[in-house]
């Protein structure tokens, strides 16, 4: 399975599958393809529902020291 690059249009290889592990947001199958030519990993096709996947709260950014540890502590793998 390949994909072209959206970087520099070479057929790149399947890198990867996986589900959406971070927000836990979807099931669907989620393929990423890295480019041999200039080695960008990116997602293929790109869901169109991309925007669901990083609500405001995904762009937060700590103002403490004290705030990026509890943002941290948040992560669940």
């Amino acid at each position: 399975m390949t994909a072209a690059c959206p970087a520099c249009g070479t057929d790149s290889p399947l890198r990867f599958v996986t589900t959406d592990r971070n927000r836990r947001i979807s099931d669907a199958e989620l393929r990423y393809y890295r480019c041999p030519s200039c080695a960008l990993l990116f997602l293929a096709p790109i869901p169109e529902d991309l925007g669901r996947y990083y609500p405001p709260s995904y762009y937060e950014m700590p103002s403490t020291i004290e705030e990026l540890v509890r943002m941290a502590r948040v992560v669940e793998y």
